[in-house]
């Protein structure tokens, strides 16, 4: 959900609403029935209002007859000519009935745009641009950030870093997986009303620069934090946010694989001891 204005909540088109409704003053134990209904809405500008129309697809719905409710996604995708929704939940008592509603406009996303990144390959000591242009937005362009997503059908992402320029310049981690060096990036360009467009970045390939990650090991296990040689000490002296937590998750993704496979190759030894 975007940020809200003073009769409308904003509403980004790619996310879906959840809604709770509530019973106030101890009328729980008479609800008769709980119904949610929904409008679509048209504005009329030569009245200055929103004429609203009952929507009967339930095919994006779930909850209708529930205090939780949820609206898909879909429901916005498929219906991308409406701007105007109207949630509306009424409660059946033995005598009356009570009904309340929530009016959402879709704020669309930043639109038009592209991002590239290069090079397509290095290592995790390659400092690779990502560049993104021709985003628009009514509500103007906020920030542009970057995320690693763990598997390319996954919905599970890590972020990297983030920048209000539209070109970014950053170190990539090396994938978690040593059938792969490939990595797959998405990065989040976002309007002043927190409403984000997900652009995918063709993959790039990274692999761990051993040499570099042994060398930063060594100087922290000989003590020498205070080395001006290192490479990785000096990056993370600079105090940039962006490139400290870039260095960091290169260091704990690559010291968690070599455990692993450590773990791996303890394990087929052991195996194969006959005793």
């Amino acid at each position: 959900m975007c940020s809200a204005n003073l009769q409308f909540q904003y509403i980004n088109p790619s996310t879906q609403v959840a809604l709770f409704s509530d019973c106030v003053n101890q009328c729980a134990s008479t609800i008769q029935r709980i119904q949610w209904n929904i409008y679509e809405g048209a504005n009329d500008t030569t009245k200055n209002i929103i004429q609203w129309t009952p929507f009967h697809q339930k095919l994006h719905f779930f909850g209708t007859n529930t205090t939780n409710f949820t609206a898909l996604n879909s429901l916005f995708i498929n219906n991308s000519h409406i701007d105007y929704w109207r949630f509306e939940v009424t409660y059946a008592f033995l005598h009356e009935n009570s009904s309340s509603a929530l009016n959402f406009v879709i704020n669309k996303p930043p639109d038009k745009g592209s991002c590239s990144i290069s090079p397509r390959n290095g290592t995790t000591s390659t400092v690779f641009t990502i560049s993104c242009t021709g985003w628009i937005d009514e509500d103007e362009i906020q920030d542009y950030s970057f995320y690693q997503r763990q598997q390319q059908s996954s919905d599970e992402m890590i972020m990297l870093g983030f920048s209000v320029w539209s070109v970014i310049e950053t170190r990539l981690p090396s994938p978690n997986n040593e059938s792969s060096s490939i990595l797959n990036l998405v990065v989040h360009i976002r309007d002043y009303l927190n409403c984000v467009r997900e652009y995918e970045l063709e993959p790039v390939t990274v692999r761990p620069d051993h040499m570099e990650i042994e060398a930063f090991v060594d100087v922290l296990t000989n003590s020498q934090v205070h080395s001006t040689n290192n490479s990785i000490l000096q990056q993370l002296t600079t105090g940039n946010q962006n490139v400290v937590g870039q260095i960091v998750t290169t260091i704990s993704q690559a010291l968690n694989q070599n455990n692993k496979e450590t773990l791996e190759k303890t394990i087929a030894c052991m195996c194969s001891i006959d005793f």
